[in-house]
């Protein structure tokens, strides 16, 4: 993975038809280890801004969507599948509408919710929906899935705090109120929720 990140191995392997083998295997493979590791390759090299926009076409997210939902419980799956969707929205509106065109978010809103303990899959959940709305705010509406959204990184939130910043980025770019709240429990027992800074 970290070999995969570097630019030049990217365009290495982009030039021995890596790429076009990968898009034929995520086609035509009903191997979930199989496909976890090509979505892993995905995520990886779609940070090279060239590659990520040739990925970001419909044909190809349709089996990306197709795999998170074939396979709802193969974790590390839903993780590459949202962590190569938030760097396909990175910085690219234009990839954003094509990502939500293909109902992604409706995919990744469902890992979250498949896989609560999972943080590593939720903060690239929350890092997709982020970038999907972040320079596209016209988005909001269909990725807030009437509220569904909203609620997912909610919990996450007060579940996890290492990936509250993610979460709460989320939220602020949806437009939504992000406040921080501390929870403390008492030496009789009771718990008590103070409400903490406004976030961003």
């Amino acid at each position: 993975r970290a070999l995969a990140i570097q630019d030049d191995i990217v365009r290495s392997m982009l030039h021995i038809g890596v790429l076009d083998t990968a898009k034929h295997i995520l086609q035509e493979s009903a191997d979930s280890d199989v496909l976890t590791a090509v979505l892993g390759l995905f995520r990886n090299v779609s940070a090279n801004d060239d590659i990520k926009t040739t990925l970001c076409r419909i044909d190809v997210l349709s089996y990306l969507v197709q795999a998170m939902e074939r396979y709802p419980s193969v974790a590390l799956l839903q993780e590459h599948a949202a962590g190569w969707v938030a760097a396909m929205a990175l910085r690219k509106p234009r990839n954003a509408e094509v990502l939500v065109a293909a109902g992604v978010h409706q995919a990744i809103v469902a890992a979250m919710l498949a896989h609560p303990d999972r943080v590593a899959l939720q903060r690239q959940a929350a890092l997709a929906l982020r970038n999907l709305v972040s320079r596209s705010p016209e988005l909001r509406s269909t990725v807030l899935l009437g509220g569904e959204t909203e609620d997912a990184l909610r919990k996450i939130a007060g579940k996890h705090l290492a990936c509250q910043d993610e979460v709460y980025a989320a939220l602020r770019d949806l437009g939504l109120s992000a406040s921080s709240c501390h929870v403390e429990q008492q030496g009789d027992g009771s718990v008590v929720v103070r409400k903490g800074r406004q976030m961003f």
